[in-house]
């Protein structure tokens, strides 16, 4: 007896290609970080206990994250924010606004542990290695970083490329390979119309990391 449909799923398959693993996002990109609704997210509980200090439940016990002052002046001072929560790394994400310095924290919802990340974090499937962003207020690029699950950075840099002070490519679409490789589309800026770009890779060369194929964009 054959099976038409069987046989279709394999054939779809085959034309398909193998089926690419997905990185773990968490980004702050609520709108109001203070809405019901978001602090809702945590599984143990988020709020507000006071004007400016957040507390965050894990399954354990509680973190409280207070602001700095001066409050509510741009760029000045420390501000934390909830953003979000996620079930498979079981981490809380807090944003925090420092000096100028868009930031964010993760708390472990099963330890209470705390690691400096970023307003935005990729994971690995394996849950081995964290990429986070940076944005400092003012600059035209972010900063990276990667670090493994206990906190430790591994490397850090810049979204951008300078030449003589001057910007002359930007990496764009950050993401982890599925062997645990960052990748991210390179850009020129300068004389390029159509905005090319190209997928490079952070390797390890020498105890230092670069990105792979290296690419020479003109000079203003």
């Amino acid at each position: 007896m054959k099976h038409p449909f069987k046989f279709t799923v394999i054939l779809m398959c085959i034309l398909s290609g193998p089926v690419m693993a997905k990185d773990i996002e968490i980004s702050c990109d609520q709108d109001d970080s203070q809405n019901p609704r978001v602090l809702a997210l945590a599984p143990s509980g988020a709020k507000r206990i006071k004007p400016h200090t957040l507390q965050v439940n894990w399954q354990a016990g509680k973190h409280l994250f207070k602001d700095k002052p001066p409050f509510d002046e741009p760029l000045s001072g420390r501000a934390w924010h909830y953003c979000t929560y996620n079930a498979q790394t079981r981490q809380h994400l807090i944003l925090v606004e420092d000096e100028g310095m868009f930031s964010g924290e993760l708390l472990n919802e099963r330890t209470g542990k705390i690691i400096a990340a970023g307003k935005s974090v990729r994971v690995t499937n394996d849950l081995s290695l964290y990429f986070s962003i940076q944005q400092p207020s003012g600059f035209d690029g972010e900063e990276w970083k990667i670090f493994n699950a206990e906190g430790k950075v591994l490397w850090n840099g810049l979204s951008v490329a300078e030449n003589n002070h001057s910007i002359t490519a930007e990496y764009i679409e950050p993401r982890w390979s599925d062997n645990n490789q960052l990748q991210a589309r390179h850009r020129c800026t300068i004389n390029n119309p159509l905005s090319k770009t190209t997928t490079v890779t952070l390797e390890k060369v020498q105890n230092n990391y670069q990105w792979r194929p290296q690419i020479k964009c003109p000079r203003s």
